[in-house]
C-alpha cells in the first residue's frame, strides 16, 4: 500500500543518536489516517490517529497474543491507551503528540537501517531537551512557513498533506529538561518468555515513557539507561 512518510531522529556531533521514528499515512482508499511508531520496535507498537477522531496506541495482534496477553494484568486488550482527538490549541491547529528527547538520551551508537532516509535533528545541549511536536492543520488554514516558527522558534522536520486536505507537521524546539525527581516508585512487566537475565548483556538500553498532557495530547519521553 503506498505510503507518505517522514523518518526522523536526534543525533549529536559524535554521531550518537536517540530512538528513530516513523510518521506516515497510507496514500490510498481516500482515508486520512496518521500513524506514529518507534522504528526500533519493528511495528509491534504504534499510535494510530484515525480520521474518525478515535485515537489509540496499541500492540499489533500477534505481539499482544504472543507476548503481552495474560502477562500485564491491566491490559485486557491490545490497546494501551485510547482517547479522542484533542481540541485545537490554536485556530485550526491540533497538537497530537510530543516526543521529548533529553540530552542524556542521545547515547546510542547502534547502526541504523536506511540511515540515509532519516532526517537527523541536532541534539540538545546539556541540561536541555528536544521536543518534537506532531501537529495537524486544517485545510483552510493559511500557515506562513510552519507552525510555531516565529512564536515558538520551532524548526521544520517535514510535513505531508492528507487526502482530506489537512497537513501533518513534524517540528522541533528546545525546552528545559523534564524533572522526574518527584515521580514515585514504579513497577514493570517483561514480555512472556523473558526474564531480567535477558537485560544483563544488552548495551544501550532504552525506554519509552508514555504520558498524557492537560491539553489532551500525548507525550513520549525517549530515555536511556545511565550506569
Amino acid at each position: 500500500m503506498p505510503q507518505i512518510s517522514i523518518r526522523f531522529g536526534v543525533r549529536n556531533n559524535e554521531l550518537l543518536h536517540s530512538a528513530t521514528w516513523k510518521l506516515w499515512t497510507e496514500d490510498s482508499g481516500g482515508n486520512s489516517e496518521i500513524y506514529l511508531a518507534c522504528r526500533a520496535l519493528g511495528g509491534e507498537l504504534k499510535a494510530s490517529m484515525h480520521q474518525s477522531g478515535n485515537w489509540h496506541i496499541a500492540f499489533n495482534k500477534n505481539t499482544y497474543e504472543e507476548k503481552v496477553q495474560g502477562v500485564v494484568p491491566r491490559l485486557d486488550s491490545r490497546f494501551t491507551d485510547q482517547w479522542p482527538r484533542p481540541t485545537e490549541f490554536a485556530d485550526g491547529i491540533t497538537l497530537a503528540f510530543r516526543i521529548v528527547t533529553p540530552h542524556s538520551a542521545v547515547s546510542s551508537n547502534t547502526e541504523i537501517r536506511n540511515d540515509n532516509k532519516i532526517i537527523w535533528v541536532s541534539a540538545p545541549p546539556d541540561g536541555k531537551a528536544l521536543e518534537i511536536d506532531i501537529c495537524i492543520t486544517k485545510p483552510n488554514l493559511t500557515v506562513s512557513n510552519w507552525p510555531g516558527k516565529n512564536s515558538m522558534q520551532t524548526e521544520l522536520i517535514g510535513s505531508f498533506v492528507l487526502n482530506n486536505g489537512e497537513t501533518v507537521w513534524a517540528i522541533s524546539r528546545l525546552i528545559d529538561c523534564p524533572d522526574f525527581s518527584q515521580l514515585g516508585p514504579g513497577g514493570g512487566y517483561l514480555f512472556r518468555g523473558k526474564s531480567k537475565k535477558d537485560l544483563e548483556d544488552v548495551e544501550n538500553i532504552r525506554a519509552l515513557v508514555f504520558g498524557d498532557m492537560s491539553d489532551g495530547s500525548r507525550v513520549i519521553y525517549d530515555t536511556a539507561y545511565a550506569s
